[in-house]
């Protein structure tokens, strides 16, 4: 099932992708951030993501300190497109280190760039 416009105004989504380097990202769309077509495109996979990382991934740690490379929108742009680093991982997780089932999930939620590097990203709605 999709995300429908309406629902991205309406929903704090939480999202994930991966890096150039397989870091995880994490970015928190606020209700009314930009979100990339392969969240919107299956929102059973976004919500598995979101359960896995809040609630099974190291349960008793805040999200910033389970190794993620967290985001959060940024409306200075009045669009919600830039999304902007809220904290940087001391030991970052990768891609290769995730169960099969959640490799599965996450294998298409790709984006061009370096986290490490990138204190603000851009990201392309998808309507």
């Amino acid at each position: 099932m999709r995300f429908t416009e309406i629902e991205l105004q309406c929903e704090d989504i939480l999202w994930f992708a991966i890096d150039v380097n397989g870091h995880i990202m994490a970015f928190t769309s606020g209700g009314a951030g930009c979100v990339p077509e392969f969240v919107c495109s299956n929102k059973e996979n976004t919500y598995s993501l979101q359960d896995y990382f809040l609630d099974e991934y190291m349960p008793d740690l805040k999200l910033e300190e389970k190794g993620l490379f967290c985001y959060d929108v940024n409306y200075d742009d009045n669009y919600g497109n830039t999304y902007s680093k809220t904290s940087t991982p001391e030991s970052p997780i990768n891609f290769n280190d995730l169960p099969d089932k959640i490799k599965e999930l996450l294998k298409l939620n790709t984006l061009d760039l370096n986290a490490n590097t990138s204190d603000t990203i851009e990201v392309k709605h998808a309507y």
